[in-house]
C-alpha cells in the first residue's frame, strides 16, 4: 500500500528488514526550509521519478 509515495513493503524488501525481524519503517523529514527556497510558497512540490532518482 502506498502512503503518498511511501511504500513500506518496498523499503522492507530493499533493506532486508524481514530477515532482521523488522518491518514497516517510517520516514520523517528533519530540518527547516531555507528562506531562499523558491518553492516555499507552493502547496506541494513533486518531481518526476526520473529526476528524483539517479541509478549509479
Amino acid at each position: 500500500m502506498s502512503y503518498r509515495g511511501f511504500e513500506p513493503e518496498l523499503y522492507n524488501e530493499i533493506l532486508n528488514l524481514e530477515e532482521k525481524g523488522l518491518s514497516e519503517p517510517v520516514l520523517a523529514k528533519v530540518g527547516y526550509r531555507s528562506a531562499e527556497d523558491v518553492a516555499r510558497f507552493r502547496l506541494k512540490v513533486r518531481k518526476p521519478f526520473e529526476r528524483l532518482f539517479v541509478d549509479i
